[in-house]
């Protein structure tokens, strides 16, 4: 099997997202010292999920960073689907995207009002820039996911860790701008790391899922 740093240098040379992360998701799986980034427990260690162009294409887009996706409930820890990009795209049809099974009404609904947050906190800041949201793309830093409260500690570790493959998808995307959400929980680091990509970067102190309308939403 491959070593971390033999992944690694073919990741350089992934020709698109699906190469470098079919890379990307081996690499979690022969990582030494996994405990230090990883949120979840050592059936997470290999988890792997899947993000990038809300559309056919995000190049010349807006590229939306997150920190991680919430995956605390998931029973089977595996390749997940890109759920936001389901979210944008029923939501762009005026529906909702219903991937949760035996949910009560009451869960239902809050499932429901979370992908309406996403959605509407994607669709403004996307506004502003005059930017359709299937031109846009999504990346969350840690891709094993985490749980509900953030494990900041082991997110920025992670981005140390995983640099390489973090810019190489970036690169791959060809945005022309970052909006990156939860910024305040970065360490400079972080920081640093993305400012690599020599791309503006936006930064946002709160999470999608807490959208409220902030005034930096409102149309210049």
């Amino acid at each position: 099997m491959d070593s971390f740093k033999c992944l690694r240098e073919k990741a350089q040379k992934a020709e698109n997202c699906k190469q470098l992360f079919e890379y990307w998701e081996k690499a979690h799986g022969c990582e030494e010292a996994w405990e230090s980034t990883c949120t979840l427990s050592e059936r997470a260690k290999c988890n792997f999920i899947e993000d990038g162009a809300l559309g056919e294409n995000a190049e010349g887009g807006i590229l939306f960073i997150c920190k991680e996706s919430n995956v605390e409930d998931d029973e089977d820890y595996g390749r997940k689907r890109f759920w936001i990009k389901d979210v944008v795209s029923h939501k762009s049809k005026g529906d909702y995207c219903d991937s949760k099974q035996a949910l009560t009404s009451k869960q239902l609904r809050s499932f429901h009002a979370s992908q309406s947050k996403y959605y509407n906190c994607l669709y403004m800041h996307a506004k502003v820039y005059d930017c359709p949201l299937d031109k846009c793309a999504y990346m969350n830093l840690n891709k094993r996911g985490g749980k509900r409260r953030a494990n900041n500690d082991k997110i920025n570790r992670y981005v140390e860790k995983y640099q390489d493959f973090i810019l190489k998808e970036i690169q791959l995307l060809g945005c022309r701008r970052i909006i990156l959400f939860s910024c305040n929980a970065l360490s400079d680091t972080t920081i640093e790391i993305l400012k690599k990509t020599e791309l503006p970067i936006e930064s946002v102190s709160y999470h999608p899922s807490r959208y409220r309308k902030l005034p930096c939403c409102k149309e210049k």
